[in-house]
């Protein structure tokens, strides 16, 4: 991923936190974002506002890599809450119709709500342009997200 493109991502991650903010969903004020590629590798683990809870910096990273391993477009899809396997993280499809940029990628996000967690992946997403609105919804439907749409709604000023 060059300067440029992880740049833009990071503006886009602030942006859709500031607008999860508003939306006032839950009680945490900060999260653990990874992004990797299918291939596997890590490109980035980074804290957003204040999370110090050491967990989720444990889970966002662990959600990203099953759906490596498994070759997921959702977390959620295996999903084992007993063994600390939580939703939270997308791929997006190889089938998609987003920014070629983006075929590659995954998204982890933890420190929220389950569901809260795998809206701001999506809408990152979305943003970025790495998945169309018919992605979006597909994936949302996997875990039958109520939120991401109003996420995203409040983050329409970046598509």
């Amino acid at each position: 991923m060059n300067t440029f493109l992880m740049g833009r991502f990071l503006d886009v991650v602030e942006g859709v936190l500031e607008n999860w903010a508003k939306l006032d969903l839950g009680q945490q004020e900060g999260c653990y974002i990874c992004l990797a590629t299918k291939e596997p590798r890590i490109l980035l683990v980074a804290e957003f506002g204040a999370c110090s809870d050491i967990k989720a910096f444990q889970y966002c990273q662990e959600k990203v890599l099953r759906v490596q391993r498994d070759k997921l477009v959702s977390s959620w899809q295996n999903r084992d809450r007993d063994k600390g396997q939580y939703g939270g993280a997308i791929s997006v499809p190889t089938d998609s119709l987003g920014h070629v940029a983006g075929r590659n990628m995954i998204i982890g996000v933890s420190n929220f709500a389950e569901i809260e967690d795998e809206a701001v992946a999506l809408v990152i997403a979305l943003a970025m342009h790495w998945i169309t609105q018919g992605d979006f919804n597909r994936i949302a439907e996997i875990s039958g997200n109520n939120v991401a749409s109003r996420l995203a709604e409040a983050c329409s000023d970046f598509f």
